[in-house]
């Protein structure tokens, strides 16, 4: 990558020589597609991690319906305990 950018600096300092010029654009367009690139990569990762994000939210989300029922049925359980409890008492 530093070979990279000796390279690319001597192309920039060679642009300014008359029939050069060229060589700037080059390294202009190359920065424009490399950002270019990284701007969709960066997109495609945002993407990924809101999908990655829903998911655990929906999982959590249903995990916790499953919870509240299985509370539910257990509050059931001990009220009809209770009532039965009562019932032999009172007899």
């Amino acid at each position: 990558m530093k070979l990279f950018s000796l390279v690319e600096g001597i192309m920039v300092r060679l642009s300014g020589l008359p029939g050069l010029q060229f060589l700037g654009r080059y390294v202009s367009e190359y920065h424009g597609r490399r950002t270019g690139a990284q701007q969709t990569i960066s997109k495609y990762q945002s993407y990924v991690q809101t999908v990655r994000g829903t998911a655990k939210d929906v999982k959590t989300a249903a995990r916790g319906s499953k919870n509240d029922e299985e509370g539910d049925q257990e509050e059931e359980v001990e009220d009809n305990y209770e009532e039965d409890d009562d019932e032999s008492y009172l007899q």
